[in-house]
């Protein structure tokens, strides 16, 4: 192997050691879009709820109020700041829907998404900023 060549090689390889292993995941985290998630309405079925859960009284989402409202940039793994503050289901439903606008270049301004949660579900009003 020529000097040249070897110079290259290791230059490369001691650029690409500096990276971590996931290089695809680290270039989707920075490329996820901001937007403005809003709750635009809060379900509570009773009736399933008194059928299905085993607790039968536990009423409508409490993680999220009527007037909330916050600019979030979605997608991957949910922020450090915020675990415990936001539902898993709400962010998987949320980062879904972008993921599926991301194939249409965000045409649409807004969308909605709704929470998984099927006796207490939460409607989202998403706005790409």
């Amino acid at each position: 192997m020529n000097r040249r060549k070897f110079l290259k090689l290791s230059l490369v390889g001691g650029a690409l050691a500096l990276f971590p292993s996931n290089i695809k995941g680290m270039a989707l985290n920075s490329a996820h879009p901001q937007c403005r998630v809003s709750v635009v309405r809060r379900n509570c079925f009773d009736d399933l709820q008194s059928c299905y859960l085993d607790d039968p009284e536990a009423g409508g989402c409490t993680m999220f109020s009527d007037d909330f409202s916050e600019i979030l940039a979605l997608g991957g793994e949910m922020p450090h700041n915020l675990r415990g503050k936001f539902c898993e289901k709400a962010w998987s439903a949320l980062c879904a829907a972008v993921s599926e606008d991301a194939g249409c270049s965000f045409s649409a301004k807004t969308t909605l998404a709704s929470c998984g949660d099927p006796t207490r579900p939460v409607i989202f009003k998403i706005e790409y900023l």
